[in-house]
C-alpha cells in the first residue's frame, strides 16, 4: 500500500500512464466503462489515511490532484 508522499512525484501535466506506473491497483474506473460521458478520474487510498483523487483531460493528460484525509 502506498503513502501519500508517493503521489508527490505526479504534477499536472503527466499521464494517466505515469499514474498507473505508481499504483496500478487504483481505481481506473474510466477506463471499463466503455462509456465516454464518465468522469475521468482515478481513486488511490494510501496506508496513511488521504483519499487521492486525479482527474484527466480526453488525452489522459493530468488536470487536477486532491489529497484528502479520510
Amino acid at each position: 500500500v502506498l503513502a501519500k508522499s508517493d503521489f508527490h512525484k505526479l504534477n499536472v501535466g503527466q499521464l494517466l500512464e505515469d499514474v498507473q506506473k505508481i499504483d496500478p491497483y487504483g481505481e481506473y474506473l474510466f477506463l471499463y466503462t466503455g462509456r465516454n460521458d464518465s468522469p475521468r478520474v482515478s481513486t488511490h487510498y494510501t496506508k496513511d489515511g488521504y483519499i487521492i483523487v486525479i482527474k484527466y483531460n480526453d488525452n489522459d493528460v493530468i488536470v487536477s490532484i486532491d489529497f484528502n484525509l479520510v
